[in-house]
């Protein structure tokens, strides 16, 4: 199993802000845990950046 570490960057009406998510589902997990938990749509999500990935046995 491998964790994987994300910084994401996401454009709100008051500017922006960075949210770092770690997923066991690679990138699109990542999306999609962001989505679900700040409410917004895909088009808000600016940039992804792998930071980070750790092997769990």
């Amino acid at each position: 199993m491998v964790l994987e570490t994300f910084k994401i960057t996401l454009k709100h009406d008051r500017g922006f802000f960075k949210v770092k998510v770690t997923s066991l589902s690679v990138e699109q997990g990542a999306i999609q845990q962001v989505m679900a938990c700040e409410r917004c749509p895909i088009g808000a999500i600016i940039r992804i950046k792998k930071i980070g990935q750790k092997s769990i046995i």
